[in-house]
């Protein structure tokens, strides 16, 4: 079950990720503010990462 859940969690911090890529190629305005949580969201994935290492290999069945 631990697999399960930190492979959605890992799901949605690379949506985010790429949101926020999509964000800050769009928007001139927000460009620091977007950098900041782009870098501050990639930091966060590399602890995740660290702390769950199978979360890069394990693939839920039917979804991914």
């Amino acid at each position: 079950m631990l697999n399960v859940s930190a492979r959605i969690a890992f799901v949605g911090i690379e949506n985010c990720i790429n949101a926020l890529n999509s964000l800050h190629q769009q928007t001139l305005t927000m460009q620091s503010e977007t950098i900041s949580l782009l870098t501050t969201t990639k930091q966060i994935k590399e602890m995740f990462v660290e702390e769950f290492p199978t979360t890069l290999i394990y693939r839920r069945p039917y979804f991914d």
